[in-house]
């Protein structure tokens, strides 16, 4: 029988978990997203959420509470409790439910490594590596990761989340009251929430609070868990009868603090959460850090506010739901502040859909690649260009607001936005392959792989001359990109949201990649592109009050896309609405992309334009960073 039952004991020890010394145990924490002051926009986890405490950042309450009402003999008792053990065999006698006898270090590898299934094959795994922990690790050490991995209940666990959910502060500001709270929550951490209940035996109720019940004799104080822990610590010696009395009071009180589980800044945060993931390996990830982005908290709260500000005037004049909004640093190519659309959180179709990442018609915004693709092959600023008539096939196409202006130099054609002339630097420049190879080499890549995928399925793809007018789709992100490097000489780097990746321990995780700088386009080409768009004499009259900041300088264009509803015999479209408006700009320091439209795709009311919708929405952000940050 000995034999039979040390053969058994030998087979459940052979297939426990590897507990190695020095070894952690293999808890994963949480990685903290924060933008590049500090400030906590998203937490990744896997499993419960938890960042772990030094041993000095734990309180002596909390080490005591936790002792008290969890392992009072945890200090002087071996790995398993015996005198627990034989009053659960009692009590177990003919009851109906079991009781339990675990230590607390049995409960910490019941959490890391074993299912809360009661048997007794899981009990003696339990015991087994209970006392192996206790072998190889030192009490202090333990109760440090108990404190640091037990569940607290509502997807967090360890004591550092559990503070800040609960309570809105560090384990260290605790007074006894919430010390007792939080010590109380581990045994039942979801019937023993602030917003469950346990019922007894008995038919009362039993809570995490004490609260008064009414009985036949009138108003009864029934204590709550939390209670008992002040109770069990008192009869340690670890507090005194005034201290708890004055926890008791304010247990009666107690309030808890409103916890915020959205992201801040949630477009940024879901992409910088994507960001990460493809940087760190799943071993990286769960070890924990944070993860501090380019985001400046200030710059976004502007963005954000003039997206606000401009919204209700957008859906009530132009029928235009959604904007997004990227501000970058034009030197660093950091993005400042990110709106991926007006409302994360609502319940509209377009909630949670970020447009600064979906593939939209540009319109005239796309004009200044086209030129710089003909200034490659010739054309300058003051070179003349006819504003007139052409027929391309069966299609004749049109200015915007009509008209022709005859002869006119490539600087005017682009500062007026004039589409035949565009046109024309689209035929000088050799068509699609130079204008999209440009594009792409700028950080406008979407339309060059569009054109690929096709003719890899074997379509003979091709956009024309409407790619001149901004007819190939690039998102939002991608302008940007492509705008910084026009406005930075014609040097392209990749926009960055990261700076760096660090575990808690202080360790850089993964290794963020420095933008490699190429030079996309010639200098004296994007530098003769950038003075023409910061020019506001060359602008049309009517645009000049709407594209002009007194006492700044910065460059802007607009662009319009439009969905044609009726054509005529011969594909000439006859009636057409808005349904894309756009504006890029950039000063000294910034370069602001902004998108207004419809995310469902639909159409805006007929004068919604670039000028009329995104250029105040941009020129909001450059007011407000000049008059808050004195940023040029």
């Amino acid at each position: 029988m000995a034999l039979a039952a040390g053969a058994l004991l030998y087979g459940i020890a052979v297939e426990l978990p590897t507990i190695g010394e020095g070894q952690p145990l293999p808890v994963p924490q949480s990685m903290v997203i924060t933008d590049r002051a500090g400030n906590e926009l998203l937490r990744m986890r896997n499993g419960d959420d938890r960042t772990f405490l030094q041993h000095d950042e734990i309180p002596d309450r909390m080490r005591q509470a936790i002792v008290a009402i969890e392992d009072r003999r945890f200090w002087t008792r071996g790995c398993i409790d015996p005198r627990a053990l034989v009053r659960a065999a009692l009590a177990n006698i003919g009851a109906s439910k079991s009781q339990g006898a675990s230590t607390l270090t049995q409960q910490l590898v019941r959490q890391v490594y074993l299912s809360p299934e009661k048997t007794f094959l899981r009990k003696t795994r339990e015991i087994m590596l209970a006392c192996r922990l206790e072998h190889i690790a030192s009490k202090n050490d333990i109760l440090d990761l108990y404190v640091n991995t037990i569940s607290f209940g509502q997807g967090v666990a360890g004591l550092r989340r559990a503070s800040q959910k609960y309570f809105g502060k560090p384990p260290r500001e605790l007074s006894l009251a919430q010390t007792a709270v939080l010590a109380a929550l581990p045994q039942r951490p979801t019937a023993l929430s602030p917003w469950g209940s346990l019922r007894t035996s008995s038919g009362n109720v039993m809570g995490l609070l004490p609260t008064h019940v009414r009985s036949g004799t009138g108003l009864m104080l029934l204590p709550g868990r939390s209670s008992l822990v002040l109770q069990a610590m008192h009869e340690m010696g670890t507090i005194t009868d005034g201290e708890q009395r004055t926890a008791e009071r304010e247990l009666l009180r107690m309030r808890f603090a409103e916890f915020r589980t959205e992201p801040g800044a949630p477009y940024f945060a879901l992409l910088a959460k994507n960001a990460v993931q493809r940087l760190l390996t799943s071993a990286e990830l769960d070890t924990g850090g944070q993860v501090q982005t380019t985001l400046d908290p200030l710059f976004q709260q502007i963005a954000q506010q003039a997206v606000d500000e401009n919204a209700k005037r957008l859906r009530d004049e132009f029928h235009a739901k959604d904007v997004a909004v990227i501000v970058a640093n034009r030197a660093t190519r950091e993005v400042l502040a990110y709106v991926g659309n007006a409302d994360y959180f609502g319940t509209g179709s377009s909630a949670r859909i970020d447009m600064a990442q979906v593939p939209r018609q540009p319109g005239s915004s796309f004009k200044p690649i086209v030129y710089a693709a003909a200034m490659r092959m010739g054309l300058e600023p003051d070179s003349v260009i006819r504003d007139e008539p052409i027929a391309l096939g069966t299609l004749i196409p049109h200015n915007y607001g009509g008209g022709y202006f005859g002869r006119m130099t490539i600087k005017d054609a682009l500062a007026r936005s004039r589409n035949i002339p565009a046109i024309k630097a689209y035929f000088w420049a050799g068509g699609d392959t130079p204008v999209l190879n440009l594009a792409a080499a700028m950080g406008a890549t979407a339309p060059l792989e569009r054109l690929q995928e096709a003719r890899g399925r074997g379509q003979n793809f091709l956009y024309g001359w409407p790619l001149a007018l901004g007819a190939a789709e690039v998102p939002l992100w991608q302008m940007v990109e492509a705008y910084t490097t026009l406005s930075d000489g014609g040097v392209h780097k990749e926009l960055q949201i990261l700076r760096q990746v660090r575990s808690w321990a202080g360790q850089l995780l993964g290794s963020r990649p420095q933008p490699r700088a190429t030079q996309a386009l010639e200098r004296h080409i994007a530098e003769d592109l950038s003075a023409i768009l910061r020019r506001a004499d060359l602008r049309p009259p009517a645009w000049r009050e709407l594209t002009t900041i007194e006492g700044m300088e910065f460059g802007i264009k607009t662009g319009t896309s439009d969905v044609c509803l009726e054509r005529r015999e011969g594909g000439t479209c006859t009636t057409a609405l808005p349904r894309d408006t756009w504006a890029l700009g950039f000063s000294k320091n910034l370069v602001i992309g902004v998108w207004v439209g419809n995310a469902d795709g639909t159409t805006l009311a007929p004068l919604a334009d670039g000028l009329t919708t995104a250029t105040p929405v941009l020129t909001d952000i450059l007011r407000q960073a000049r008059d808050i940050r004195g940023m040029q």
